[in-house]
């Protein structure tokens, strides 16, 4: 029986997974809930990672995994062996299982054999670069309270911040009142109360309203755009302070729901590295993150990467 090769990206408010054989082709994708057991809670967290691992298999029809990498954004580096078996054990028996951050795979997801950076922005926000010697580093992930600079979750709570301000009267009138209106079915904004402190809201549902805050934007609405500026040259801090750690030019790409759709946020965050950072090249990720994963499992299994392989993985479609 062939080996197969399982690819985690366990993001702050879902898991993407890719299974792919010997050869790199992936014979089955999936999403499933969030794996991070800081926002799910471990066992939580552990019902998730079981659950997506009983669907691949259905989904696929392959009953043995030879190696699981799992990008995690619960993680700043490298899962040592208490955090894996805390994570892992009665849950996954694959032979290999490694768990790294989640910004480890996108810079496999890089598909640079040496130094190189990326930045990541989705309901949080993150970035990572690798020396030419291996070794990587970060620089943000405090996540949402004390960092996520530039990330849905920041974009979707100023948006509301806004739109409670300027139903008050304290700021201009701007369209995300009516946009916080619509999305909680609400006239009077006070009615919120309930709804977002009784219990507390999910931190993903107000990354959610970061959509809200974009739409504003293309309608014009001058609020949502200084929100969406001023978060792109916030995350644009974090990459310049990262870059700085290089002693010439290394190619940074980014990746995240944020930089992925839409354009308004992904040239205003260039434009501001750009003034920072001298001669800064920046691209979207050559690989999805999850597809990063599948190739440190195959590499964490001994597995060597042909170009065979780097070219059927190109191919997926995630």
């Amino acid at each position: 029986m062939p080996d197969y090769f399982l690819g985690l990206d366990g993001g702050g408010t879902k898991t993407s997974a890719a299974l792919a054989d010997e050869t790199g082709r992936v014979v089955c994708t999936h999403v499933g809930d969030s794996i991070n057991y800081y926002s799910e809670g471990l066992e939580q967290a552990r019902q998730n990672f079981a659950k997506i691992l009983s669907d691949i298999k259905n989904k696929s029809g392959v009953p043995e995994i030879h190696s699981v990498f799992i990008g995690s954004s619960a993680l700043f580096g490298k899962a040592n062996g208490q955090e894996l078996a805390a994570f892992t054990a009665g849950v996954c028996d694959a032979p290999y299982v490694t768990m790294d951050s989640d910004l480890a795979i996108a810079l496999e997801g890089m598909m640079q054999k040496g130094e190189c950076g990326v930045v990541i922005s989705g309901t949080g926000s993150m970035a990572a670069g690798r020396r030419a010697d291996g070794t990587i580093f970060s620089k943000g992930g405090y996540g949402y309270i004390l960092g996520d600079e530039g990330s849905g979750y920041k974009i979707g709570l100023a948006g509301i911040q806004k739109a409670v301000t300027a139903f008050e009267g304290a700021t201009e009138k701007t369209l995300l009142t009516g946009a916080l209106q619509k999305k909680y079915q609400v006239n009077d904004l006070h009615d919120l109360t309930h709804i977002f402190y009784d219990p507390p809201i999910e931190r993903k549902a107000i990354a959610d309203f970061a959509k809200q805050v974009f739409d504003c934007a293309h309608a014009g609405d001058s609020a949502a755009s200084a929100i969406i500026k001023s978060a792109a040259r916030e995350l644009a801090a974090t990459a310049a302070a990262l870059l700085r750690e290089f002693e010439k030019p290394v190619p940074l790409g980014v990746f995240g729901g944020i930089f992925m759709h839409h354009a308004i946020y992904f040239d205003a965050f260039c434009k501001e590295l750009q003034r920072l950072v001298a001669n800064v090249s920046v691209c979207r990720l050559p690989l999805v993150p999850v597809l990063g994963a599948v190739l440190g499992a195959m590499k964490a299994a001994g597995k060597k990467i042909t170009e065979e392989i780097k070219q059927n993985i190109m191919k997926a479609e995630i």
